[in-house]
């Protein structure tokens, strides 16, 4: 499988994502707002589902997807509650956007590899405007904040 396919960079940039380690680490773990919660749990579950989508194609192609791995830095995340944990989610999509910009340049005429690129860096911006809202309001003192109960 070649290192250049651009399902499989994609698939790379998507899978270490900071979302679905907290999301794999249960979101009702971590104390904080009920909104970062759902919110969280909406990102993770679009992120699942485009990696499966990915994977689906590349093994239609016989090509084996990409093993999963988190940075063993995340595990330095458990004490944090969600409030706090927001701010970092919120840069670790900042980084992936540019990553999935240089894929869809280099897609070429794969149009499982346009269209796949096109809804993740689609759903990427869409969950950092929903994110930077909370966040925003987070500091206005306008969520839920740290004092909510776990859900």
């Amino acid at each position: 499988m070649p290192a250049t396919d651009p399902l499989v960079r994609l698939l790379g940039v998507i899978q270490p994502a900071l979302s679905l380690y907290l999301a794999d680490s249960g979101l009702g773990s971590y104390p904080g707002g009920a909104d970062i919660r759902s919110a969280l749990a909406e990102l993770a579950a679009d992120q699942r589902r485009l990696l499966e989508r990915g994977g689906e194609v590349l093994v239609d192609r016989e090509q084996v997807p990409p093993r999963p791995h988190y940075p063993l830095s995340y595990t330095a995340v458990h004490d944090l509650d969600l409030d706090a944990l927001l701010a970092r989610v919120l840069d670790d999509l900042r980084r992936r956007l540019p990553a999935l910009e240089a894929i869809a340049g280099t897609a070429g005429d794969d149009a499982a590899a346009v269209d796949l690129v096109r809804e993740t860096t689609e759903a990427t911006r869409r969950h950092l405007t929903n994110l930077e809202g909370l966040a925003a309001r987070q500091r206005a003192g306008l969520g839920q904040g740290a004092a909510a109960t776990h859900a």
